[in-house]
C-alpha cells in the first residue's frame, strides 16, 4: 500500500509517495500514527520540517492520502495562511494567562491559524488543553469570539492559542531592522 503525502512549496503543492512497508507500516495503524510517521519520514528525508497537526488523513482502498488539513473543505474559515505563520512576534504586554504570570510581553513564533493547524474552530476543539485554557482567557480578558486565533510557542516551548488582537503586527525581525536603522 502506498502513501501520498501534499505539501505546500511556496505557493505552489507539491507530493511524494512512500511505500507504507519501507516505513515499517501496514495500513492498519491509527490516523494519528501513519500521519505523524509519513511527515517525520518526509522531513527527515527532505529537510523540510512539517508540523504533522496541520495535515488530515484521508483513506481510500489501496491509497492513503496526507493532505494539509484545510484541503478538506470543512475547514476553510482560514483558506490561506496568516500572514505570521512562522514569524516570531509579541505578545501584547496586557495579556493575561492563568498559568504564566509573564504571558504579556513574550515572544510568540505563530505555526499558524488554529484552524489550518487542526482542521476546526478552536470552539470545537474539546479535549484540547491549549484550547480550554484559551477559553477560559478568551472569557476573562473579553476577547473576540472569532477564529482569529493564532496557535504556536511562547519563548519557553509552551504552546498556546492567541487571537490576533494580543499580538504586536510587528515581528522581531522587523522590530530588529527598525532599531538598528535608529541606531
Amino acid at each position: 500500500m502506498k502513501v501520498i503525502l501534499t505539501f505546500q512549496v511556496d505557493s505552489s503543492a507539491q507530493e511524494t509517495e512512500f511505500d507504507l512497508a519501507e516505513l515499517n507500516l501496514t495500513g492498519n495503524e491509527p490516523d494519528g500514527e501513519i500521519k505523524d510517521t509519513v511527515v517525520r519520514a518526509f522531513s527527515e528525508k527532505s529537510g523540510v520540517n512539517l508540523d504533522p497537526r496541520g495535515y488530515l488523513v484521508k483513506r481510500d482502498e489501496d491509497v492513503i492520502q496526507i493532505v494539509p488539513s484545510f484541503e478538506f473543505g470543512i475547514d476553510a474559515i482560514h483558506p490561506e495562511p496568516s500572514e505570521y505563520a512562522g514569524k516570531t512576534v509579541r505578545i501584547k504586554d496586557d495579556a493575561w494567562h492563568p498559568q504564566f504570570p509573564s504571558f504579556g510581553g513574550s515572544e510568540f513564533t505563530v505555526v499558524d491559524w488554529w484552524d489550518r493547524v487542526t482542521g476546526k474552530s478552536w470552539k470545537d476543539s474539546d479535549h484540547n488543553p491549549a484550547c480550554f485554557i484559551y477559553s477560559l482567557r478568551r472569557g476573562l480578558s473579553n476577547l473576540p469570539f472569532d477564529d482569529e486565533v493564532l496557535y504556536g510557542k511562547t519563548d519557553d516551548g509552551s504552546d498556546h492559542l492567541v487571537h490576533i488582537t494580543e499580538i504586536i503586527p510587528e515581528t522581531l525581525e522587523q522590530e530588529e531592522k527598525n532599531e538598528s536603522a535608529r541606531s
